[in-house]
């Protein structure tokens, strides 16, 4: 260890000590004697203060944060739809950070809608640049509940396939930098399909049942032996007679709601309409049907499907539909047409089923 003071850098060695005008040569009165035994050297002159760094003085060093940052995300990312990035920060030192930032700087893919947790993060978007900031300090050896950063996706992508990144930094220097940067590559589902659910007896747009005595505005009687039954069809109480209702559907009919449909004989046409979105691609109409009495006839916008024996009310195995010809979809308005023979008492419906395609809009 030296014996001169230095500065924090390690500068200024030498420019002062006990002896401050400089150390006087130690005095030999017949000098230091040669190898060659010849005379000995005079004393050496006293020093005057090395100018250079003192390099055997003992400086602290300058305590550095070690930050590290993951970023990924959860779920699929669907155009038009929402997605959630999760923002990790760590602290992997045995020193405190100060003055937290982290910045995500967002693909024009992507609009910003929201951060979370607040606290501990405030964070907010200029642009595509969002910039969330740390309340306090991050201690030692500390990882943070990840950011939930919330994003509107665009619903005409230019690319399945993005990655974006967010970075994150402090006051001071980074003992390791290279994992201040996180980077998450998306693959967004251009083309999310289509799917209606056509199951009698159920909300389409929440799928969830209805009760008996609702109507079932999504199949509607538009044929019957008398007009005053034309409308909304009814989720009617079973008759003890018919089979259960198929899975994730109910019996409707043309009553108000009593117990069971109305006992009139003929013919009831039931309809349940959908659209479909230019440029939709895969169209697949899937359904299993009952009738009581019996099915006649199955169209969909005027394309007459087949209808194989069987699908009475009392039938174990119902009627399967599946038509998939795109001559027989449209964009816009489809509407499938169901023909229900009744030959006396009770008459109903039992439909359980959906139309899928794929929405190619989104793709061009």
């Amino acid at each position: 260890m030296s014996i001169y003071p230095c500065d924090a850098d390690g500068s200024g060695c030498g420019e002062g000590s006990d002896d401050s005008e400089g150390r006087e040569g130690r005095e030999s009165s017949e000098g230091i004697k040669g190898d060659e035994g010849g005379e000995g050297s005079e004393g050496s002159e006293g020093s005057e203060g090395s100018e250079g760094p003192c390099t055997d003085c003992e400086i602290p060093e300058k305590p550095c944060v070690d930050l590290s940052i993951q970023k990924r995300h959860e779920g699929a990312f669907v155009a038009g739809g929402m997605g959630v990035f999760e923002i990790g920060v760590s602290n992997n030192s045995s020193a405190t950070a100060y003055g937290v930032t982290v910045t995500d700087v967002l693909d024009p893919m992507f609009t910003f809608v929201s951060a979370s947790p607040s606290p501990p993060w405030s964070c907010a978007a200029v642009g595509q640049t969002v910039t969330c900031t740390l309340a306090g300090t991050l201690p030692p050896f500390t990882s943070l509940a990840p950011i939930q950063l919330q994003v509107q996706v665009n619903d005409r992508p230019a690319t399945p396939k993005v990655e974006n990144c967010a970075s994150v930094r402090s006051k001071g220097d980074d003992v390791s930098p290279k994992d201040n940067t996180s980077c998450d590559v998306v693959e967004i589902d251009l083309c999310p399909p289509i799917e209606v659910d056509l199951s009698t007896g159920v909300d389409t747009a929440s799928g969830v049942p209805g009760s008996v005595g609702d109507q079932d505005d999504s199949w509607t009687i538009v044929a019957a032996p008398d007009s005053g039954l034309i409308g909304s069809s009814t989720i009617l109480s079973p008759h003890p007679n018919w089979s259960p209702a198929l899975p994730g559907s109910q019996w409707v009919g043309p009553a108000d709601g009593a117990t069971d449909g109305d006992g009139i004989a003929g013919f009831y046409t039931y309809e349940s309409c959908f659209n479909l979105a230019q440029g939709f691609t895969a169209p697949t109409l899937d359904l299993s049907v009952r009738g009581d009495n019996r099915i006649t006839a199955i169209t969909l916008n005027g394309c007459a499907l087949p209808v194989p024996s069987g699908g009475e009310y009392d039938s174990v195995t119902p009627i399967q539909v599946q038509e998939n010809s795109p001559s027989c979809f449209q964009p816009g308005t489809n509407c499938v047409d169901i023909t229900v023979w009744n030959d006396e008492g009770p008459t109903s419906l039992n439909v359980a089923g959906s139309v899928t395609a794929e929405d190619g809009q989104c793709c061009r």
